[in-house]
């Protein structure tokens, strides 16, 4: 399954990433505003009365690195909050993505400028086309209900979207109820392995490390925001469900990024993502431990479906832990 579902995403994302015409774009709006925001200050854009399933495409462009969020009416509210953002980026220069819109009603484009030292000018575009989305997206987020819809299967957890969109940065980020993918990130990866196959691999591997900080937060575990725990995490889910190849391409990408660019980034941006040279090392450390996914298991255990745990019970694996899967369902059946 989870295969076919990374191998699907990333030939619809790199579909949407060039860019053909793919939906009806008889009813469309579109609006260029500037202006400036203070120091420790944010300032939106209303976009009143989108409709569901529309293409939503914002360009910002501002004069210092400040926060881009995309947020519907109930995320607004909650700020200076912003879990709940259905994107969420930083630019000091220019940045463009698009979404298709979940759902009708107000959207907010929000620069954020509360860690800013001075006053930040900006102008946002945006173009809203009615009709139906382009269809790499749209099938690229079928393939990813398939997998929130996977993990359900296997886990007890609240709602939890992923989705795929054109970002202008190749990234992937989550928020408190989803993930979002960038076809750009699909790019990088297809450019930097060189294989096709590879890419899928490693794309579902970053996938599950964004899926990690969504369940461990909804979890209430404190680590939920680790990107070392993410990153093991992940590799814990490939192990369980003999993945271990995806894990290893995710690897061999973390490996070819050139160290010296990371330390450029980092001593620029607050990035608490260890350097892809060790991240490497890391995965390939916890695929060859034969105690990884058991070490997990007081983790996962409590948060398991209970018909998982009755087949784990029934077909125990190499990393099943009886012990705990019995006492689970012993304290569900009281």
């Amino acid at each position: 399954m989870y295969r076919v579902i990374a191998s699907v995403l990333l030939l619809c994302a790199l579909t949407a990433l060039r860019g053909p015409p793919g939906y009806c774009a008889e009813k469309s709006a579109s609006a260029r505003v500037g202006g400036e925001v203070s120091a420790g200050k944010w300032k939106a854009l209303r976009l009143r009365n989108l409709p569901q399933a529309a293409r939503l495409a914002v360009e910002v462009t501002t004069s210092i690195e400040v926060g881009v969020l995309l947020m519907d009416q109930r995320a607004y509210r909650r700020l200076p909050a912003t879990e709940e953002a259905l994107f969420q980026g930083r630019t000091g220069d220019h940045i463009t993505f698009s979404i298709i819109v979940p759902h009708s009603g107000n959207y907010y484009v929000v620069i954020d400028n509360r860690d800013g030292k001075t006053s930040s000018k900006f102008t946002i575009a945006v173009r809203a086309a009615a009709g139906t989305a382009q269809q790499g997206l749209t099938d690229v987020d079928q393939e990813l209900a398939r997998l929130s819809d996977t993990l359900g299967k296997a886990f007890i957890f609240d709602s939890l979207t992923i989705r795929a969109a054109k970002c202008g940065t190749a990234n992937a980020f989550s928020g408190a109820k989803g993930v979002v993918i960038c076809a750009e990130y699909a790019q990088k990866l297809l450019d930097t392995l060189d294989n096709k196959k590879k890419a899928a691999d490693a794309l579902m591997f970053i996938l599950l490390h964004e899926v990690g900080h969504v369940l461990m937060r909804q979890w209430d575990y404190p680590f939920y925001n680790n990107e070392e725990v993410a990153d093991e995490f992940a590799t814990v889910l490939m192990v369980m469900f003999g993945q271990e190849d995806r894990a290893r391409a995710q690897a061999e990408y973390f490996a070819a990024l050139p160290t010296s660019t990371e330390l450029e980034h980092k001593l620029a941006k607050d990035d608490r993502h260890p350097l892809s040279v060790q991240r490497a090392r890391n995965i390939l450390r916890w695929v060859d431990d034969p105690q990884l996914v058991r070490k997990w298991q007081p983790v996962l255990v409590p948060h398991m479906q209970t018909a998982f745990l009755k087949r784990l019970q029934q077909r125990p694996t190499a990393w099943t832990s009886q012990a705990l899967v019995k006492q689970e369902l012993a304290t569900r059946s009281k």
